[in-house]
């Protein structure tokens, strides 16, 4: 690895600096035109995993200022008094300071959130920009290109209503660290091994799926690495001296909050099972499907050989043809670079391993029982965003330093354009009135509360949505709720967690239940609120 060519002062200072702040531009563009076109009041994702992540950014907001009932940060005031709810789901912790900053200068938890995920994306992309400029050599025009694809890949914008998955800032620094530790394999250098590591306890304080499947690919890079003479060397000059071993377990250390909640989730609850998780293994195509709202590839889904993928929302992990053989070029030509050979094989295993083949081959039972952490992966396709990261570095290695021609300018706006992707959206006016209206409905005698909907006559599924009113709601009534919504559940609460009313039948079970858990846990002050549905 070298350091960056020298440019010329003045328009290769101003060229470093305005091209990439253009690409960001034109990506936050591409990635929130949605909300931007709906003049803020529209939120990218759905209402469900979307607003129940704004609410654990709220929780952090609150136990920061020291509001009574968000003062124990790993008691989320959902699923009450249930302990360690905050475990239940990802904590959100280290990307939470951006939110701080947002909801002291914009009061609404609604725009702030908004505001939080526009910068998540662009910390994406500086950190990529960065990890390519300053670690790789890449030049302006290359490194803007890369960062785009890794930041506003359409894998990345069809999973925002999963807002857990955008803060991926800290795994890029890791990287940089890991770089410069390479760079200086000294006793002083390996400094940087002990900031890797803050770095990426720092990704698991963000999300538990961006660490495990981050962690889980450096794993194979590494041991692929071994396989290749250049790389092995490398990594064998590192020298480890006692005191940066005791820094890097000191950092390591910081992982322990996290790791003993997370711990006792897995003891209550246990790991997902494997049978859930078959529906959301990658099948072969879904590494080429870009989505029903793709720019360019809408009309795919409709191909017999879309048609049949399962949980289509969780399989959106194509790049596009054009970023596809861009970036196989591009690593092509760098293969005499170190770190090609094996993070293409790396790239490569990792597709192999998650992919459900033909013939039930299912190469991830062996990871799920034999890899620490994987029970806790129940959608296996996120893993397809780590294939941004070689796009990003072949699509950079593609137009470094290529004479600019018009078909290289084509070939990379058609890069580009494949990463166009309308996510959903969902009108945070309308839900913010709705978390009022269930709030004022709580009353002011109640210690806690659960909520039930009285559905419309015609029908309400939606069970999911008023949990997740209900948990919007207990900040505005500033008591804890007893309902809630997480992909794990406390023992006892299945029977309360659909919350819909339609007959006289339902409000006898829901309220039998509500009796069973208030008894079960000795909760006194709950209060039992019917509220119509809103929707």
């Amino acid at each position: 690895m070298t350091a960056p060519d020298r440019e010329a002062p003045g328009a290769g200072r101003v060229l470093r600096l305005l091209l990439p702040a253009a690409a960001c531009v034109v990506g936050l563009i591409f990635q929130f035109h949605p909300m931007f076109l709906a003049g803020f009041e529209a939120t990218p994702g759905d209402p469900g995993d979307s607003r129940l992540c704004n609410d654990v950014l709220e929780h952090t907001f609150l136990w920061a200022v020291g509001r009574p009932d968000h003062a124990a940060f790993w008691n989320l005031p959902m699923f009450h008094p249930a302990p360690n709810v905050t475990a239940y789901s990802d904590s959100l912790l280290a990307a939470a300071p951006v939110y701080w900053f947002w909801r002291t200068l914009t009061p609404p938890a609604d725009t702030a959130f908004q505001l939080w995920l526009m910068s998540m994306a662009s910390l994406n992309f500086i950190g990529c920009y960065l990890l390519l400029r300053r670690a790789l050599a890449f030049d302006p025009p290359a490194a803007s290109l890369g960062s785009f694809i890794y930041a506003f890949g359409n894998s990345r914008t069809a999973q925002l209503h999963h807002a857990q998955l955008l803060p991926a800032i800290f795994s890029l620094l890791a990287l940089l660290c890991l770089a410069r530790l390479l760079r200086e394999p000294t006793s002083r250098g390996t400094l940087w091994l002990a900031a890797a590591i803050a770095c990426l306890v720092a990704q698991a304080y963000a999300s538990y799926y961006l660490a495990w499947t981050f962690c889980f690919g450096l794993g194979l890079f590494l041991l692929c690495c071994m396989f290749d003479r250049p790389c092995r060397e490398a990594i064998l000059a590192i020298r480890l001296t006692w005191p940066s071993a005791l820094l890097c377990l000191a950092a390591m250390a910081l992982a322990a909050p996290l790791l003993i909640h997370g711990l006792a989730v897995v003891r209550e609850t246990g790991w997902y099972p494997f049978a859930s998780l078959e529906p959301m293994l990658p099948r072969p195509q879904s590494w080429f499907y870009m989505g029903r709202r793709s720019w360019l590839y809408f009309g795919a889904r409709n191909l017999p050989l879309f048609t049949a993928i399962p949980a289509e929302h969780e399989q959106r992990i194509g790049l596009g043809i054009a970023t596809t053989i861009c970036a196989a070029i591009g690593l092509w030509r760098q293969r005499q670079r170190p770190w090609v050979k094996p993070l293409a094989l790396a790239s490569a295993a990792l597709v192999v391993l998650t992919t459900r083949w033909p013939h039930d081959v299912v190469l991830w039972r062996a990871v799920y029982r034999l890899v620490p952490g994987a029970g806790g992966i129940r959608v296996v396709s996120r893993a397809g965003l780590l294939m941004l990261l070689p796009a990003a570095l072949g699509v950079a290695g593609w137009s470094q330093r290529r004479h600019r021609t018009w078909l290289t300018a084509l070939a990379a706006a058609l890069c580009v354009l494949e990463q166009g992707y309308s996510e959903t959206t969902w009108p945070k006016l309308q839900f913010r009135a709705v978390a009022e209206r269930v709030a004022a409905a709580v009353p002011p005698a109640c210690g806690s509360f659960y909520i039930a909907m009285r559905a419309r006559p015609n029908g309400d599924p939606s069970a999911w949505l008023h949990q997740v009113d209900a948990v919007s709601a207990q900040i505005g009534a500033g008591v804890p709720t007893i309902n809630g919504y997480s992909g794990h559940v406390p023992k006892g609460y299945e029977e309360l967690a659909d919350n819909v009313i339609e007959t006289a039948a339902d409000e006898r079970r829901l309220r039998q239940s509500f009796d069973r858990w208030t008894v079960a846990w000795r909760l006194t002050g709950a209060c039992f609120v019917v509220v119509p549905t809103p929707y």
